[in-house]
């Protein structure tokens, strides 16, 4: 009896997400495309409810075949509350190098995970996903992708040790910029130089011995200082000769997102040594209720941060976490 209720309750929820996604499938491609191709997440509103699509975590990229999956909600006018889940997606990506964005072509949806699904629920709920998918926009940004994949190889290399503990997490009321050092920094003298280099991190991260200071390279407008890698940093355009020499001048360098001054705002340079993902609103958390729901969200915040019943829902890293307080 119990499994012929869980099996209508599924049957109700895929009457609700093939009904939802069903409409988005006939909406025009253009709907799709934001003012700012790259920005995430993207939503979709049609006559039905709403579908949010969040950024694409990367898992792997070969011979132009990409394989990612992106966190979605599932939001039907009348609704108590969304439907959250993930879906898998692997496609063939045309790479335009000069607008430095790719763009999916052959989409298929291997795999669609729902609350209490089970493999065979999920493998008829990808059926429905994937006619819906091939209308998405899921173009990338390169820029954005190529930290992506650096992480996932990184966890592809420990995958026996994975664990969904959440890592730690930082939560700051000003932009902030998190560069992630793998480990305890490791220092290498820089041939011909004085000065020495961070070795286990993607960033441009230097030493000045004689000054006892790091340099964080944050664009060709300036760099980061501090004393020490947990202390506040500092931002300026003017370093010593021994810095600006080593300035970076390949087109592919990763810099910190989000680095750049922006209507006179500094980011706050966050260092960590550990898994970590920050958190950051612009000022204190102001939420927004979504319209005949009992569910809030953060409308300050890029950082994709629901509340629910006094319980607050996070996505990192194409999971989603949840916790009573913004910090864990």
């Amino acid at each position: 009896m119990q499994k012929v209720k869980h099996r209508r309750i599924f049957l109700q929820m895929c009457s609700v997400v093939g009904m939802l996604l069903a409409c988005v499938y006939f909406v025009p491609m253009s709907v799709f495309a934001a003012e700012d191709n790259t920005a995430w997440p993207r939503e979709i509103k049609t006559a039905k409810g709403v579908v949010v699509l969040y950024q694409p975590q990367v898992e792997s990229f070969k011979d132009d075949v990409l394989s990612s999956r992106l966190a979605i909600s599932i939001n039907v006018d009348g609704a108590e509350e969304p439907i959250f889940g993930t879906v898998w997606v692997v496609a063939n990506m045309d790479i335009d190098r000069d607008a430095r964005m790719a763009y999916p072509k052959n989409i298929r949806v291997p795999r669609v995970h729902f609350s209490n699904s089970t493999p065979a629920q999920e493998a008829e709920l990808s059926a429905v996903v994937e006619e819906a998918a091939t209308k998405w926009d899921l173009s990338l940004s390169i820029d954005r992708m190529i930290p992506m994949l650096e992480i996932a190889e990184k966890e592809e290399g420990v995958s026996q040790n994975i664990s969904n503990d959440p890592p730690r997490i930082v939560f700051e009321e000003t932009p902030s910029v998190l560069v992630s050092i793998d480990g305890k920094p490791i220092l290498k003298e820089i041939e011909n130089s004085k000065i020495k280099q961070v070795v286990n991190t993607s960033f441009v991260l230097l030493f000045d011995e004689f000054s006892s200071t790091y340099y964080l390279y944050g664009s060709k407008n300036g760099w980061y200082t501090a004393k020490k890698l947990e202390s506040k940093w500092y931002f300026t355009n003017s370093v010593p000769n021994s810095i600006s020499a080593l300035e970076p001048n390949d087109a592919e360098i990763n810099v910190p997102e989000g680095s750049e001054e922006i209507d006179g705002v500094i980011p706050k340079i966050v260092v960590a040594t550990e898994p970590t993902e920050l958190l950051f609103t612009e000022g204190a958390p102001e939420f927004a209720n979504i319209a005949g729901t009992s569910v809030n969200y953060v409308t300050n915040s890029d950082s994709v941060i629901i509340r629910h019943n006094d319980q607050l829902y996070i996505l990192l890293s194409g999971r989603w976490f949840t916790s009573t307080t913004i910090t864990g």
